[in-house]
């Protein structure tokens, strides 16, 4: 029986280590609704493949929101947004501000959800019942553990450690805001003549990291 459990505890240990979806960009509100970003940073995976994860926050109860059966290819990303998936196009993609072109391959937009973030929460990610990928925040602790993202989304830097839960380890913030500075892979959401200066910043859909 021993043996028998140390290998389930490898078998899950492996499941984890090997998981290709991993938490990439987070904005827990924003003018056209919250949204977390989950990039498949592996190789390709079949629909049935993808069918395997979910997502949910502090709760952390595995299924709570499915994602869909879909194939999704190296550095697609998944989103999960609090607004339909037609709203979310149209203000991160379609309006004049537009993402400039900078997506290459559409993300799988997972729209109307009801499990919602708060600002202080957990991101959970599970393959089948496994968490995955984890990330907590709470900007309003002593010290703050990550950047407020409200209307301006949270990216990981460069070389942030995936095994890490915290958007601040160790005194060190591992996350920081967009910044609509870097014009090669950030932009703001909406119609410019519309909202110019109080658009939502970001970068959802396109996978990239801050420098520290």
């Amino acid at each position: 029986m021993k043996n028998i459990a140390i290998l389930a505890a490898l078998v899950a240990a492996c499941s984890s280590a090997n998981a290709q979806l991993k938490i990439t960009e987070v904005m827990y509100k924003g003018m056209f609704g919250e949204f977390i970003e989950v990039t498949n940073t592996g190789s390709a995976l079949t629909a049935s493949q993808t069918d395997d994860y979910s997502y949910d926050d502090s709760g952390a109860s595995a299924g709570k929101v499915p994602f869909p059966a879909v194939a999704l290819a190296n550095n697609q990303c998944v989103i999960i947004t609090e607004v339909s998936s037609a709203i979310f196009n149209l203000a991160w993609y379609t309006e004049p501000s537009g993402d400039n072109g900078l997506i290459t391959v559409a993300p799988v937009i997972i729209g109307n959800s009801t499990d919602n973030l708060g600002r202080s929460d957990t991101i959970n990610i599970f393959q089948n019942s496994t968490v995955v990928d984890k990330l907590s925040y709470n900007d309003e602790a002593v010290p703050p553990n990550g950047p407020r993202t409200e209307d301006v989304s949270a990216v990981p830097i460069t070389g942030w450690d995936h095994t890490l839960d915290n958007m601040t380890n160790g005194g060190v913030t591992e996350w920081k805001l967009s910044n609509t500075s870097d014009v090669a892979t950030k932009w703001q959401a909406g119609n410019p003549s519309q909202s110019a200066g109080s658009a939502p910043i970001g970068s959802p859909g396109r996978y990239v990291t801050a420098t520290p």
